[in-house]
Parts: structure tokens; sequence; C-alpha cells
């Protein structure tokens, strides 16, 4: 009788593990790509708001969505990313600040 229980258990237990580690893996994947599409885009709307003159307005923001992307498994390709980002917007900072002198 033990023996069934057992069974039992384990043919009902083990798909709902599955089920909720595929959901936790799915959500970390969905979590990460929003960011990474975030990061793109941001970056993207300040590089063209460079163009005409406007101060980058996106760094917390990319920031943020950075430490969201990397927190989820991020790889090296946005950290990249962000990281020739950080550099443009120092040298836009220091144009910017040198005009309204």
């Amino acid at each position: 009788m033990s023996d069934g229980i057992v069974i039992a258990l384990i043919t009902s237990c083990v798909p709902t593990i599955a089920t909720l580690i595929t959901a936790f893996l799915q959500r970390r994947i969905s979590v990460r790509n929003a960011a990474k599409s975030d990061i793109l885009q941001m970056i993207g709307e300040d590089k063209i708001g460079a163009l005409y003159g406007e101060l980058p307005s996106n760094y917390q923001n990319i920031a943020t969505a950075y430490d969201v992307y990397h927190d989820h498994g991020g790889d090296t390709y946005i950290t990249e990313k962000v990281t020739d980002y950080k550099q443009w917007y120092a040298e836009q900072s220091k144009k910017f600040n040198a005009r309204r002198k």
C-alpha cells in the first residue's frame, strides 16, 4: 500500500516541479530580454537626441535596466554596449558643458 502512495506522489509531484522550474526560467529569460530591448532603445534615443544638440537623458534608466539585465543572466554583448555608452555619455557631457560656458 505504501509503495502505491509513493509512486502516486512522485507521479503527481514531478510534473508540477518541472512546470515550476520551466516557469521560473521562462520568466528570467523574459525579464532579461525586456531589459536588453530597453537598454538598446534608450541608447539609440540618446544618440539620436545628441545629434540634435540634446544632452542624453537616459543614463540612470540605462544603469537600472542594465542591473536588471545582469541580475537575470545577461551576456557580454550588452555589457560592451553599456560600457561604450558610458564613455560616450562622458564625452557628450563634457561637450555639452563646454557649450554652456
